[in-house]
C-alpha cells in the first residue's frame, strides 16, 4: 500500500465486498446493476493492489438493464483475469465488456497473458459460475 491515508478506503471496499459475499449472495437473484457495482468495487481493489501496473477498461454502458441474475455469477470471470493475467512490460491489462440486448447478456473479460501454458484445472471458479447459472435457469423452467 502506498499511503496510510488509503487505509479507510480499502477497509470500506473490503467491507462492501464481504457484505455482498455474505449477505447478498444468499438471494436467488440480484439486478445486473448490483452485480456490476460489485465488480467495479473489485476493480478498484485491484487497482490498489496492482498500483500503476494495472490498466483496466470496464464498459459500464448497460447499468439500466432490467436483467436479474444469480449473485456472484460474473465475479469468478473477473477474478480469473487477475489470477491468470500476466504483467507484460510492467502492465497487466484487463478489459471487461458487458452488453445486454434482445434478452441476452454478453459478458467478456480479456487480459494480457504469457504464451500458452498447461492449463490448471483444479480451480473452482468457473464450475461454481456454471452451477449458479444452471440452477437459476432450471428453476425458471
Amino acid at each position: 500500500m502506498r499511503k496510510a491515508d488509503q487505509t479507510p478506503e480499502v477497509i470500506l471496499k473490503l467491507f462492501r465486498l464481504l457484505d455482498y459475499i455474505l449477505y447478498q449472495s444468499s438471494k436467488p437473484l440480484v439486478s445486473l446493476r448490483e452485480e456490476l457495482d460489485h465488480l467495479m468495487n473489485y476493480e478498484s481493489l485491484g487497482k490498489i493492489r496492482f498500483h500503476d501496473t494495472l490498466i483496466m477498461t470496464f464498459d459500464r454502458s448497460i447499468l439500466t438493464s432490467p436483467l436479474e441474475l444469480p449473485p456472484m455469477l460474473l465475479l469468478p470471470l473477473l477474478e480469473n483475469a487477475f489470477k491468470h493475467g500476466a504483467v507484460i512490460n510492467n502492465v497487466l491489462e484487463v478489459r471487461v465488456h458487458c452488453a445486454y440486448k434482445d434478452q441476452r447478456l454478453c459478458f467478456r473479460v480479456t487480459n494480457t497473458v504469457q504464451s500458452k501454458t498447461t492449463k490448471n484445472k483444479s480451480g473452482l471458479g468457473l464450475s461454481i459460475s456454471k452451477k449458479r447459472l444452471c440452477t437459476t435457469v432450471s428453476a425458471k423452467i
